[in-house]
């Protein structure tokens, strides 16, 4: 950028806010999809034991109060600090971070539904897992979150133009949804991927007892970059609130969505690639 925010390079990847200093401050633009409840972490690196933090809203309603930045162990040692969980409200807002003591670098916010049952039919992101962590709301393989993107546990999420996706999962490994199915009946399955990998499988449970799916191939789609659609008919699914696992039968895939419709059967799907694009806002609770 060419305004007087200091900036480096993240070693982990991207680019970071360095050096903040008691008293200054960032705003942001972020539209709300829909009033709810959020656990707001943010992502920080520093050698300091003196690091305090507070978000405001719109300039006026102070979010978190003033939130503690633990010594992380070195400015290139990244940790998630929850800064607490709150309602936000419906429409367009600016958040602002503001550093009320220094010194440490700053990578990411992060706003998380706090379990929100997803709404079937409809579309479903595979980030917005449930809370609980490991062995509740998901199974990973390894420690942490490789990029340390938009939530604070160990599920690996990588971003892309049009949003973030759960990535480099791996066999054996699993991320379970609330959803809320409206109607019972018959359903169709649209789930998107991507893979450089051949004989990758998923399948998916209702209620951990029930396989919806049986095992289903994933194809490779040329690389980690260009997304295909699979599909599945014939899945039936009851009404009212439940659990959707989605297990990782054999890795390696990066996952984006899951979406449950009754819509007509398209004849032929393409693949799209992936291509940058900017944004003058974050969206938050979509």
């Amino acid at each position: 950028r060419s305004d007087t925010v200091d900036i480096r390079v993240n070693p982990k990847g991207g680019w970071n806010v360095g050096w903040n200093q008691t008293g200054e401050w960032l705003k942001y633009k972020v539209g709300v999809a829909k009033s709810a409840a959020y656990e707001i972490s943010v992502r920080v690196a520093t050698a300091l034991n003196t690091g305090k933090i507070r978000l405001w809203l719109d300039d006026t309603t102070d979010l978190t109060g003033v939130v503690d930045i633990p010594n992380t162990g070195g400015w290139n040692n990244w940790r998630n600090v929850k800064l607490g969980n709150l309602t936000l409200p419906e429409g367009d807002h600016t958040i602002k971070v503001e550093i009320v003591q220094g010194e440490y670098d700053f990578a990411s916010l992060s706003f998380n539904t706090l379990n929100e049952s997803k709404t079937l039919p409809g579309t479903v992101l595979a980030v917005d897992y449930m809370n609980g962590g490991e062995g509740v709301a998901y199974h990973d393989n390894t420690p942490d979150n490789i990029r340390g993107l938009y939530r604070t546990d160990d599920v690996d999420i990588r971003l892309l133009p049009e949003g973030f996706t759960t990535g480099w999962n791996q066999t054996g490994e699993w991320m379970k949804y609330n959803v809320d199915v409206a109607e019972s009946g018959q359903y169709k399955l649209d789930l998107r991927v991507a893979t450089a990998m051949d004989g990758s499988q998923v399948r998916f449970w209702l209620d951990d007892t029930t396989d919806l799916t049986g095992i289903i191939d994933v194809p490779n789609t040329g690389n980690f970059q260009e997304w295909m659609t699979v599909k599945k008919e014939g899945i039936a699914l009851p009404a009212g609130n439940h659990t959707i696992k989605v297990e990782i039968v054999t890795g390696e895939f990066d996952f984006y969505s899951f979406r449950f419709h009754n819509d007509p059967i398209v004849p032929k799907q393409g693949v799209y690639k992936s291509q940058p694009k900017g944004y003058p806002k974050s969206v938050i609770g979509d």
